[in-house]
Parts: C-alpha cells; structure tokens; sequence
C-alpha cells in the first residue's frame, strides 16, 4: 500500500512554508491535492481488483474459472471513477480541511503570542510529529485502513456481481466492544438480512450500498472494521 504518511508531509510542508512566508495556507494545500488523491488512487487500484477477484473465483460458477483479463481491466476503471466521485472528492476534501483549518488555528495563536512566523512553523512541526497531538501525521494509518476496508467491500461487491451469480448481501460487523452501535448487528438485526446486491443498508439514518461506503457520513465510515457477505439464491 502507498505511504498515506509522505503525501501528508508534502501536503504540510507546502503549508508551512506559507506560514513561514505569511502566505494563504489553504492554497498551499490545496497545492498539493494531488498527493493525495495520487494515494487513494493507488489503495482502490490495488485493493478493489484484489477483492474483486477473490469474490469472483469464489462464485463464478462458469466452466472455465479464470477471471478474464477484461474483468482486470473493468475493475481498474471502476477504481479510477470511484475516486472521481463527489462522496470520495468530499472524503480528500475533508481531509485537507480539517488540516488547514488546525493549522490556521495554531498559526493566529503563535501570532497573538508574539511568536515570529518561523517559530510558528516550526511548533506546528513539532505538533505535527507528536502522536498525542489531535491532529497528526499518524492518522496516515487510521486513512489508510478506512479507505482500504471501503475499497475491499466496494471489490467484493463488484466480484460478486462480474460472476452473474444470483445472490444477496449481508452486512457483517466486527465482534468486540469497539464496533458502533449502529453497526453492530446484535443490535440491530435487520443489517444480518441478506438484501438485493443493488440495495443499500440503512445504518444510522443513512444508506450506504457497502462497508465503508463514502456516500456515509464520517462518524458512520472512519474506522469501520465491518465487511459484506453474501448468500447465493
């Protein structure tokens, strides 16, 4: 997987040097969107036709087994459009805003402290590299995960589909106290009912087509750990 870690630090070095030079911050980081839509780009391209294929073998029922090399090529393309999508554009939006907006905030801070714009900069750094700090260059990892998970249930999905099997989805969520409540599917059963591959589950109010889907709100997406099975008809 690509390191989600050095497109953050490119992103925050590009606006730190705004900082340091008095400049507009969120120019800066916008920037360097590319970097990160580069690595989203690379986790749906590698995980998506990953699952996807796995999904397909396992319910293809055709004589000859082997996924076409078409199929390869359709889920590549379903990964690059994905990440075109307005819900995906709105998820590396998030992500940039939330970090302009933290470094905004320290950086009128540091000003009204008397603090020269190169010390501000270099305490944002400081921040930056500090795990305990709200905002991180260690959320990589928690990025990272969420759009990995939504990436593999978006492939499974589309495998399951490509093998014109007739089947139903389930959702399946994790089996420890850290799973949400809406999630959690002893609690609410009607997610465990297997429903047409084109319907959504409705969790928490909102309709989501898989796992991780980014049409869901963020409290109903980052750090989802839950995966779909399927039951064939």
């Amino acid at each position: 997987m690509p390191d989600v870690v050095d497109a953050l630090d490119e992103v925050m070095d590009s606006m730190l040097d705004a900082v340091r030079k008095g400049g507009d911050v969120a120019a800066a980081a916008n920037d360097k969107r590319e970097a990160i839509e580069d690595v989203y780009l690379t986790i749906y391209e590698t995980a998506l036709p990953m699952f996807a294929e796995e999904r397909y073998e396992q319910y293809n029922t055709k004589s000859v087994r082997q996924v076409p090399e078409s199929l390869f090529e359709k889920w590549l393309r379903i990964a690059r459009e994905f990440i075109a999508t307005r819900p995906m554009q709105a998820r590396i939006t998030q992500v940039l805003d939330t970090t302009i907006e933290w470094v905004n905030e320290l950086t009128a801070e540091g000003l009204r402290e008397g603090l020269t714009t190169d010390q501000v900069a270099t305490q944002i750094q400081d921040k930056w590299t500090d795990p305990e700090s709200p905002i991180n260059r260690f959320r990589a990892e928690r990025i990272s995960r969420t759009e990995t998970i939504s990436a593999a249930n978006k492939g499974s999905q589309q495998g399951v589909i490509d093998s014109d099997v007739d089947a139903l989805k389930f959702w399946i969520s994790a089996t420890d106290d850290r799973v949400r409540d809406a999630h959690d599917t002893g609690q609410n059963p009607s997610l465990s009912v297997p429903i047409p591959l084109t319907d959504p589950y409705i969790v928490d109010n909102e309709a989501l087509m898989f796992p991780g889907d980014p049409a869901g709100s963020a409290h109903n997406v980052i750090n989802c750990r839950c995966v779909e099975g399927y039951e064939v008809i």
